[in-house]
């Protein structure tokens, strides 16, 4: 097998790209699609399990809601409380 080296010294195609672009050439919801798409490329069997557990925890945690055993906090509490921004 021919290292990389060897196989750019037999190359001949010395073309520049046709276009060369940035993310910014893109709208930012094409931006958005490209990250997702890049991020989705480094999926590992356990990114599924992971999802899944994260799926029950979310169903868990709706269902304790809607059930009364936890309660909603205000957004503008919760800031208040960590010291963050507030929404008024």
């Amino acid at each position: 097998m021919k290292t990389h080296s060897e196989c750019q010294e037999g190359c001949n195609d010395q073309r520049e790209p046709s276009h060369s672009w940035s993310g910014h050439d893109l709208v930012p919801m094409e931006r958005v699609e490209l990250v997702e798409e890049l991020l989705a490329s480094f999926d590992f069997p356990s990114r599924v399990v992971l999802d899944a557990e994260w799926g029950t925890e979310a169903e868990d945690r709706l269902r304790a809601f809607e059930q009364g055993e936890v309660r909603a906090v205000p957004a503008d509490e919760v800031f208040c409380r960590v010291g963050g921004p507030t929404t008024s």
